[in-house]
């Protein structure tokens, strides 16, 4: 299955503050996956190269609360070949899907995750 994880990396980067504790930047991480996500899965779906419609349908998205970690998913039993047009094969390019989706909202999610904090500590 090809997937793309979006994790909270050097978190005591930013906690520089009493006010941020470990559920403060939970919370912001958690509410900033399921904001961010659905638009990642929905551009990668955009994006994918299409024949049959399968590998499309099974562009989905799932956030792993005790890892802090979001993931953008593609393939399983339908679409076992889910990372042959991402990274290409022998005999066929690359026609990326899933990193070109992330990298589009880049900016977007750590612009997302400073609001979310802003919101968690204002609230």
């Amino acid at each position: 299955m090809a997937r793309k994880n979006v994790t909270l990396k050097r978190v005591s980067k930013i906690a520089w503050t009493e006010k941020l504790t470990n559920a403060t930047l939970r919370h912001a991480f958690i509410e900033t996956m399921r904001i961010m996500l659905p638009k990642i899965a929905e551009e990668a779906q955009r994006r994918v190269p299409v024949r049959t419609g399968k590998l499309k349908s099974t562009i989905k998205w799932d956030i792993d609360e005790a890892n802090l970690t979001g993931y953008v998913m593609a393939g399983g039993k339908q679409a076992f070949y889910a990372h042959f047009p991402e990274f290409g094969t022998i005999s066929m390019a690359a026609e990326p899907y899933l990193r070109p989706a992330l990298d589009k909202y880049r900016r977007d999610i750590v612009a997302t995750y400073r609001d979310q904090l802003r919101r968690t500590l204002s609230g």
